[in-house]
């Protein structure tokens, strides 16, 4: 009887942590740049946009030391910081935000265009968004610095 109640107990244990290991982790808002992880990850969001949204391109969240959490994206990084000083710059002019915003997106794509097509050139593969090479620019655009009339 005893071992009955031993092997139960240890099922049950494993179910629970295998529960755990199984539970969804994503991102559990749907608008904006501050990014929120965790298992309520939305079905459908509404068609809305909000200031930033377009940086959620380069935002994931994924299961690290067992928590869900927001990975680590330097490219996201500068993306937000980008939108940060449009949102501080135009904070009383919606319509002056969206097109500062604008052409943070323009600065974005056309780095990434840039190495896309750098890396054609040389034949090699990286991570989109991710790696040290491709945030160079964004670090740029995210401090103004490539001629951005709003930043």
């Amino acid at each position: 009887m005893k071992r009955i109640v031993v092997l139960l107990v240890f099922l049950c244990l494993l179910a629970s942590g295998s529960s755990q290991a199984q539970e969804a982790c994503g991102i559990e808002n749907c608008h904006g740049i501050d990014i929120s992880c965790g298992p309520n990850v939305p079905e459908a969001c509404t068609q809305m946009y909000a200031l930033g949204d377009f940086c959620r391109d380069y935002a994931r969240c994924e299961r690290l030391a067992g928590k869900c959490r927001l990975v680590e994206n330097p490219t996201f990084d500068s993306c937000v910081a980008c939108v940060r000083k449009c949102m501080d710059a135009h904070a009383n002019d919606p319509v002056e935000s969206f097109n500062c915003e604008a052409t943070c997106r323009d600065q974005i794509e056309a780095i990434l265009d840039t190495q896309k097509t750098g890396q054609e050139k040389t034949g090699s593969r990286s991570d989109a968004g991710g790696s040290a090479d491709t945030t160079a620019g964004f670090q740029n655009a995210a401090e103004g610095d490539l001629g951005s009339p709003c930043l």
